[in-house]
């Protein structure tokens, strides 16, 4: 069953994680003298750790998902919100009753851009961490074509690459959220802007869908 998907993601949220990272980091290679190296460390080790913590908002080991949402084929748009354990189990509720209701096997046929890069491993990665078993297939390091679809593979191949806002504009489709981008996520979220953020991943989903259309034939 086709299934759009995008998800929004923020840094680890475990308790030390940011001195964590100050603790840990080095000067620059072009730092030789233990004293140039120490300075170095001194003045910026806040700076560079709380700069090595938010990448882990791209690592799904670490990072942690803000809020998901799908959507069916031509059906409206589902978000989850919420911890991230009951994201996970509302996410499968919501993909084994859609399976129910329509008589077919749970397996998504996933469309997103750049969802095998990003969305589907981190995903799976979450499952596995809280322990939660996926109520549906989920292929991580599937095929593009084959275990899902991958709007950027499409169009660039598996070593180009092109942001989905400009790949909307190319192919004349409603692009992405203007005013909110992916460096927001945690912004907001830290404001509380929860619904900001959903709302966002929510156009990504509608804009990844008018894509696939797009990319398909298929009219709108």
């Amino acid at each position: 069953m086709i299934t759009f998907i995008d998800i929004e993601t923020i840094p680890d949220q475990t308790p030390g994680a940011v001195d964590e990272f100050t603790a840990n980091i080095k000067a620059p290679a072009q730092y030789k003298k233990p004293e140039s190296i120490a300075k170095w460390i001194e003045d910026n080790k806040h700076s560079a750790g709380n700069e090595a913590w938010l990448k882990t908002s791209f690592d799904g080991g670490r990072g942690q998902i803000a809020c998901i949402c799908l959507a069916f084929e031509n059906s409206s748009v589902v978000e989850l919100k919420g911890s991230e354990n009951e994201i996970l189990h509302n996410l499968n509720s919501v993909i084994k009753n859609h399976a129910e209701f329509t008589m077919v096997e749970p397996s998504p046929y996933f469309v997103g851009h750049f969802i095998s890069g990003f969305d589907l491993p981190f995903l799976h990665k979450r499952f596995v961490i809280n322990g939660i078993k996926p109520s549906f297939k989920l292929k991580p390091h599937g095929r593009h074509g084959q275990h899902f679809f991958d709007t950027m593979v499409e169009w660039c191949g598996y070593k180009g690459s092109i942001k989905m806002d400009a790949l909307a504009k190319l192919l004349g489709v409603q692009g992405k959220t203007q005013g909110m981008d992916g460096s927001q996520v945690w912004p907001e979220y830290q404001k509380g802007n929860i619904d900001k953020i959903v709302d966002y991943c929510a156009d990504d989903v509608e804009c990844v869908r008018a894509i696939y259309n797009k990319l398909n034939f298929i009219a709108a």
